[in-house]
């Protein structure tokens, strides 16, 4: 179980990204896939921290976009909130992902 849990920021993208792939009908998000399933088998720590920070980047740049189509609901409907929820939820997990990612693989002994 503890091992599972080791890899859940790497689950999360591959599942983000298979997500993706079967609601959107393109394979661009296949390339995630190939890349977080070549950082598990690698273990690179330079690999790991640029994997990361161009899915932190990519987050970041879909909650700007969120927050871009909110702003364009006249009013606070209840398919406002439910964008709302559900973007915010999975940019932000997608962030915490990429943050927790490289700590994993840069794991230094506390004094």
């Amino acid at each position: 179980m503890k091992r599972i849990v080791s890899y859940l920021p790497e689950m999360v993208f591959v599942c983000g990204a298979l997500f993706s792939i079967i609601i959107d009908k393109t394979f661009y998000p296949l390339l995630i896939v190939v890349l977080v399933t070549i950082l598990i088998l690698w273990k690179n720590k330079a690999f790991a921290l640029i994997l990361a920070c161009i899915i932190g980047v990519i987050g970041l740049y879909m909650i700007f976009a969120l927050w871009s189509e909110l702003s364009e609901f006249p009013t606070q409907t209840a398919d406002y909130w439910k964008m709302f929820v559900v973007g915010h939820l999975l940019f932000i997990s997608i962030i915490v992902a990429a943050v927790l990612m490289p700590i994993k693989y840069y794991n230094v002994p506390r004094i």
